[in-house]
């Protein structure tokens, strides 16, 4: 019987949500170097003693002024950052899709040196922003923050009308199945090694060694207490690498193409989660008591959260709506636009370097524009696919709980050819045309 509840597809409010219209910033304490500053301007929220606020608009930069101002008719010389952009600080996941779209929008709203003064634990000789900016800054990264907590509502809320996570249950297996498309393009590149439980053992027998001493490139640090955390995901490359001589590297390099088959040099990449789902979640770390336990629920919720960002996007009844009107292009475009969403998801929860990585500070564009790249949206294409493909075989088979006109909407886009659009959202080729369709939607004007 299906899931009927007059709040939302799932059952929670959208109103609740704050997806559709106001997405609610996250409690956060406010540090003790901005408690002073008060101001009232209708968007101020608690943090601990003090209020924190923007400031009005007539106290910020120049430059941070185009964002908050909408150009007004024949007022000389302004000129809006974003096409149709409100004005107002980012609130909404349609602020925030519009924020990532361009790098312009990322540097002003979330800039790498507004978020290394927020990594340099509020202390004022430390900060290189001036305290508007830092605020302006604060505010974005809390109701970012909140992102998450609508998507997790509404996954929790789903997985309420659809209980369990045993084999074989709905959100089981859309978790499997979006894993083993994401993982099916990964085997595509010619980087991939198969992680398995022979490799785990290598690298952490590197680690303790002293050979295997940082990840990403050098960009991030590695121990063994990080690396049998069940919690963690990693990757590694040639570079993380150190030998005290041609002898040593000469037997780690023997091991490596002993246990996976290809050379030890700069063109492999480890990711520890890219691996078939059954030998991830068969993998033991005996130095770790808790793995058994957590990891399997770890390697789950990586793909939850892919999953929760896609029924977050189509709780807009205009994107599931769109998704079976008009032509295969007219459904990519709006396919696009859920992958807007999803990777707004994917800022909040990238577990890689936090707030401060560098792909942060790039768009959702291709790669000639300053980009994140095709690489990194085709693999939330490849995720985004077999979820809607999940729903639906569930759907059809009565086993799918949801709202009536969800299900209804469902079963409607793949009748009317939806089926065509996602074949194409995951040919690079299609895709990367989509995008350069789409992005024209997010330029200045």
């Amino acid at each position: 019987m299906a899931f009927v509840n007059q709040m939302g597809f799932f059952g929670v409010s959208a109103a609740s949500l704050g997806m559709l219209d106001h997405i609610e910033a996250v409690t956060t304490p406010v540090p003790s170097t901005l408690c002073s500053v008060q101001s009232d301007d209708g968007n101020g929220f608690g943090g601990g003693a003090a209020a924190l606020s923007l400031p009005p608009v007539s106290e910020y930069p120049e430059n941070l002024q185009l964002a908050v101002l909408t150009q007004s008719a024949g007022e000389p010389g302004a000129t809006p950052l974003f096409k149709g952009f409100e004005g107002r600080a980012p609130r909404s996941f349609d602020d925030f899709t519009r924020m990532f779209a361009t790098e312009m929008g990322i540097r002003t709203f979330l800039n790498a040196e507004i978020v290394n003064g927020l990594a340099q634990e509020w202390e004022p000789d430390e900060l290189t922003t001036t305290k508007n900016l830092l605020i302006h800054a604060y505010w974005t990264l809390c109701h970012l923050e909140g992102v998450r907590t609508s998507n997790r509502t509404v996954l929790q809320a789903f997985e309420t009308a659809n209980p369990g996570r045993e084999p074989g249950s709905v959100l089981a297996t859309l978790a499997r199945e979006t894993h083993e498309s994401w993982l099916a393009g990964e085997k595509a590149s010619p980087s991939y090694v198969p992680y398995t439980q022979a490799l785990q053992d290598f690298l952490a027998e590197c680690i303790q060694s002293g050979v295997l001493v940082s990840s990403q490139k050098g960009k991030g640090s590695i121990n063994m207490e990080l690396f049998v955390n069940p919690k963690k995901k990693h990757k590694f490359s040639e570079a993380d690498f150190r030998f005290g001589s041609e002898e040593q590297r000469a037997q780690v390099a023997a091991r490596f193409t002993e246990i996976t088959g290809r050379a030890f040099d700069g063109t492999f990449l480890i990711n520890t989660v890219a691996g078939d789902w059954d030998v991830l979640s068969a993998i033991a770390v005996p130095s770790n008591a808790q793995w058994a336990a957590v990891r399997p629920g770890a390697l789950f919720n990586l793909q939850a959260d892919s999953v929760a960002a896609v029924l977050s996007a189509l709780q807009d009844t205009h994107l599931l709506n769109g998704l079976g009107q008009g032509s295969v292009e007219d459904k990519l475009q709006v396919l696009v636009e859920i992958l807007r969403r999803i990777n707004v998801g994917w800022r909040v929860n990238n577990p890689w370097n936090g707030f401060n990585s560098p792909l942060q500070n790039r768009p959702f564009d291709l790669n000639e524009f300053g980009g994140i790249g095709i690489a990194d949206i085709l693999r939330d294409a490849r995720t985004l696919r077999p979820i809607l493909e999940g729903l639906e075989r569930f759907r059809a088979a009565g086993r799918l709980n949801a709202d009536p006109q969800f299900l209804a909407a469902l079963e409607r886009a793949f009748a009317n050819g939806l089926q065509g659009a996602l074949d194409r959202l995951v040919d690079e080729e299609a895709l990367t045309a989509a995008i350069r369709i789409n992005r024209q939607r997010y330029q200045p004007t």
